[in-house]
Order: C-alpha cells, then sequence, then structure tokens
C-alpha cells in the first residue's frame, strides 16, 4: 500500500485540524485528526510504566494497542512495526528508505500512544487502528524480511522536534516539491516545510488523469455543494485557482462555490490536489502530479535518496525540517 491518508472528506474541511501555536493538543493522521508544533507534554511516571520504559528499550518492550476488524490487539513494537512497513511500502525498496519508513511509523505509534495516556487518544480502548484512511495501513501476512531487517536496524528510534515525537505524516509521491502543512491543513506546523524531492518521476503515480462527460461533472459536484451555479458554458465553472507554491491547489471556486484543493480531490477521486482543470470538447479533464496529501516524507522521494546513498536519518531530517532522530523518554 504505497498512499497514506486516503482523501474522504465531502465537506470543504481541513483533513487534518492543526491546533493554535502551543496547544498540547496532538492527534495525528486521520483526515479529522489534530497536530501540534510539538510543545513538550508532561508525562507521568504512571504513564512511563504504563509505556513499560520506552527510553533505551527495544521495541519489544513497548505495547501498544491496535484495534483490527476482529477487536483490540496488544502487541509489541516488534510484532506490530513490521506489518506496518510491509503494508505501506514495498519491499523492493532500498534499505535505507524502508528504515526511514520504520521510523516514521514508530514516531506516529509513539504520537498515538502518547495521545491515549494523556486522554486524547483517537480510539477509545486503543493506540492505533488497522485502517490507512485513520491511522496506518497494516498486514500479518507475508511480512518479508526486509520489513523486519528495517524495524530491527532502528529500534527505539524516533524523529524528533523540540524533544518530542512529531506528527510522522508520509505521501506516496509528491511533485517534485513538498507542501507545507498550512497549504493544504490551514494551519503552520515548523517541521512540515516544503522541500524539494527529485526522482518523483519512478513513481508509477507521478502523472494521472481523470476524465468525465460535463453532465458528470456537475452531478458529483451537486450531490456535495447543491448551492453550486453552473450556468455558461463549461469554461468558467472553475475560476479564482489559488496555488502553493509546490503546484498544489490551496483554493478554487466551481459553480461559484470556494472549496479547498483536498476537497475537489475528494470529490472527483483525484491523485492528489495538485491538478490543472480543463474543457476537452464534451469531457472536463483532471491531470494531476504526485499522489497523496503531498506533506512531510514522500515515499518515492525517499526511494531517490536512498538510491543516492542517503541514511535513513538523513533522509527523515530531509523531508522533516529541523528534526532529529534519536530516542524517547517518556519520563
Amino acid at each position: 500500500v504505497m498512499f497514506i491518508l486516503p482523501v474522504f472528506a465531502v465537506r470543504d474541511e481541513p483533513l487534518i485540524k492543526l491546533p493554535e501555536r502551543e496547544s498540547e493538543e496532538s492527534s495525528a493522521s486521520r483526515q479529522e485528526s489534530e497536530a501540534t508544533e510539538a510543545s513538550t507534554a508532561e508525562v507521568t511516571s504512571v504513564q512511563a510504566d504504563a509505556v513499560r520504559e520506552i527510553e533505551g528499550s527495544a521495541d519489544g518492550e513497548v505495547i501498544v494497542r491496535v484495534s483490527m476488524p476482529d477487536g483490540v490487539k496488544e502487541m509489541t513494537l516488534a510484532e506490530y512495526l513490521p506489518g506496518v512497513v510491509a503494508a505501506e511500502m514495498p519491499s523492493d525498496f532500498p534499505q535505507e528508505a524502508l528504515r526511514a519508513q520504520a521510523v516514521a511509523a514508530r514516531t506516529f505509534t509513539y504520537r498515538r500512544m502518547l495521545d491515549s495516556l494523556e486522554g486524547k487518544g483517537a480510539h477509545e480502548d486503543a493506540d492505533v487502528c488497522t485502517d490507512s484512511s485513520h491511522c496506518k495501513a497494516y498486514t500479518a501476512e507475508a511480512v518479508g524480511e526486509e520489513a523486519r531487517t528495517a524495524v530491527n536496524d532502528t529500534d527505539g528510534l524516533v524523529v524528533l522536534y523540540s524533544e518530542e515525537p512529531i506528527l510522522a505524516v508520509f505521501h506516496s509521491t509528491s511533485s517534485g516539491q513538498t507542501e507545507n502543512s498550512e497549504d493544504v491543513w490551514g494551519s503552520e506546523v515548523p517541521y512540515l516545510r516544503s522541500v524539494d524531492s527529485p526522482g518523483e518521476e519512478e513513481s508509477p503515480n507521478y502523472t494521472g488523469e481523470v476524465r468525465m462527460t460535463q453532465e458528470e461533472f456537475k452531478e458529483k459536484f451537486l450531490e456535495v455543494f447543491a448551492e453550486a451555479d453552473f450556468s455558461g458554458v463549461a469554461e468558467v465553472w472553475a475560476k479564482n485557482i489559488v496555488r502553493s507554491d509546490s503546484g498544489g491547489v490551496i483554493t478554487m471556486q466551481i459553480g461559484g462555490v470556494e472549496i479547498s484543493g483536498s476537497t475537489v480531490r475528494s470529490i472527483y477521486g483525484l491523485l492528489s490536489a495538485n491538478f490543472t482543470l480543463t474543457v476537452d470538447g464534451n469531457d472536463m479533464v483532471f491531470e494531476t502530479h504526485g499522489y497523496g496529501h503531498g506533506v512531510g516524507m514522500s515515499q518515492y522521494g525517499a526511494r531517490a535518496r536512498a538510491l543516492e546513498g542517503l541514511s535513513f536519518e538523513e533522509i527523515l531530517e530531509w523531508y522533516y525540517t529541523g528534526t532529529s532522530v534519536g530516542k524517547y523518554n517518556l519520563n
């Protein structure tokens, strides 16, 4: 599974609601979840005991509660993370890219566990789930040695900003430059900055096309925004497009309704919000660049960086601005 956070929002809402600066709320990675600027959180000794002394311990000493279709299962991170890496990244990617993926997945899990301990968990009885649109994809089947090695080689390592685990969001493929968090979700996070990401052209989803009739285009939009006005020729239905420096659509008007590019992506099933819309006869044609929300680490970008000889630490610190890779102490 090469993508994360597919877009299911049907109204013009941020996919990740990022709280104001210094907020203590930091739920991560689902469509309507929350992020933080990684301000220092106070964790009690009781909480530290509940996570079995993460500092200095192996993944085998950390218990995570995973919500699965058949119920909640407790397992160690050593058991859980290889299934995430195997589900999220192809096993034939370079090992340094797989290691970067393992650290990003571990960081996400730490963040979710801290949220649970602080009473802000995304699940009532679990820390994470196996729904890739909400948490992270997971498989218990055919987990190869590559994924297990990536987890073992990075045992206990997470991405830190201001000494706290970050919101380690990632996506399949950027347009050649990742997005700033505020251009996608409305609020600025200091480590989720736009960076160059060459080599994305190797992704099978670097470009895409969605074509539909003008009538289908109107019907899909009116199902969500019944107030839209599609009078006049099709060439004037979409206008006032505002783009990020990376080329993604921040906002635009369709049928007189102002909406986000992410919402357009959801309505029309696009690979990304980095798109152009043209009229071709009786058809409306979207052409896209990249796959996913475009924020944080690009998986195909990580692949390209690894092939250039970068280490997993260098890959992570490139995509998550101002961060470092290290152990995290809950005490």
